[in-house]
């Protein structure tokens, strides 16, 4: 190479920030919903007997 670098096409800042925050709201949403889930399963009683969850039968 001649020692010029690559000059590619840059994302918008708007971009960047909008596809961050929908990255965060996605991970919030996704934590939410594991401890919808394990707040069922205590509820359910299925967390005070781990024994029930990898029973094979």
């Amino acid at each position: 190479m001649s020692g010029k670098r690559y000059k590619g096409h840059e994302v918008s800042c708007c971009i960047k920030y909008f596809i961050f925050g929908f990255n965060i709201l996605f991970w919030l949403l996704g934590m939410a919903l594991v401890g919808i889930g394990l707040w069922a399963w205590s509820e359910k009683g299925v967390l005070s007997n781990l024994s029930s969850i990898t029973d094979l039968g």
